[in-house]
């Protein structure tokens, strides 16, 4: 998998008043939606075992019933607790919440400032399943003239049709490359789940999603496929509930120039400048830097 598409996020909450928190009763943080799913983290105190739990809930919004998340989890403060990377998984059919600290207080102790406690957790998705749409697997080898092979899957296909779509591919099918003639092609530093979903959304099967649209936005990038793209910048201009910042990192690095605009003009902060300068790199041009810095001029008028 490759680095820079990996799909990773921080989240984290203040528990106040900890020993205020009675017998049973369940304390939320704030829900956090990445990826297309709402994560939630939560704490109980169970007496008078003074057993405190820390748990982290997966929820996706619609719910179809079909999915399932596999998870690599850590932390510092769980680092420090003796526990290293732990694999959760989430799934619609089982239970969308998992434990992730189990301490009893005189433990806890030691993690508390000012009767406040502070929980940061990193998670990395591994994997996510979910009902496919249509197949492109060897039940399709009658209807395809060519196999992409992705990560070790193959994804049976028509030169024709992709060509149609992907600048790429016209150039790999009918161009000048030793591809042009293979029956099979290996493409590689892209994902096989991000593979079916581009088929997918070419196809006419699937629409851009949350979850889905950093990884459709990578291909239709890697593949320079002009409708896949503007799919991908209707649903971020229109319908993602992305953070600001995620859309201006996404608008700088695929040059969504559109949704970059959009997203400077929502401002109404210096916080909210802040926020995102993390997403804003050495290598963006200095234009974008001058907007940024023009808008932070404009709430001192």
């Amino acid at each position: 998998m490759s680095e820079t598409n990996e799909k990773r996020f921080v989240i984290k909450h203040v528990f106040k008043n900890i020993s205020g928190i009675e017998s049973g009763q369940i304390v939320y943080g704030s829900t956090k939606e990445h990826f297309g799913y709402n994560w939630t983290l939560s704490m109980s105190w169970e007496r008078p075992l003074t057993a405190i739990y820390v748990k982290l809930m997966c929820e996706k919004v619609p719910n179809d019933g079909t999915w399932s998340i596999e998870t690599t989890i850590n932390s510092e403060m769980l680092s420090k607790m003796g526990k290293e990377s732990e694999i959760h998984k989430f799934s619609a059919n089982s239970t969308p919440e998992v434990t992730l600290i189990e301490i009893y207080w005189d433990d806890l102790k030691k993690y508390v400032v000012n009767n406040h406690l502070e929980v940061e957790i990193n998670v990395k998705i591994n994997e996510i399943k979910k009902e496919k749409l249509r197949n492109f697997d060897e039940s399709m080898k009658e209807f395809s003239d060519v196999v992409l092979i992705v990560e070790d899957e193959k994804f049976y296909v028509s030169k024709l049709f992709l060509a149609s779509h992907c600048t790429y591919f016209n150039s790999l099918f009918f161009g000048n490359f030793g591809e042009a003639d293979k029956s099979e092609v290996k493409i590689k530093e892209i994902q096989a789940e991000d593979s079916q979903n581009f088929l997918e959304l070419i196809n006419g099967e699937s629409f851009v999603d949350d979850y889905t649209v950093n990884g459709l936005l990578h291909l239709a990038d890697f593949f320079e496929s002009k409708a896949a793209y503007r799919r991908c910048e209707e649903f971020l201009m229109n319908s993602s509930k992305k953070s600001l910042r995620e859309k201006i990192g996404l608008a700088i690095n695929y040059k969504i120039d559109k949704l970059k605009e959009k997203c400077i003009s929502s401002m109404k902060t210096v916080d909210e400048v802040n926020a995102v300068l993390p997403e804003v790199s050495n290598q963006v041009a200095d234009s974008v830097w001058k907007e940024l810095l023009m808008k932070t001029l404009s709430f001192s008028k």
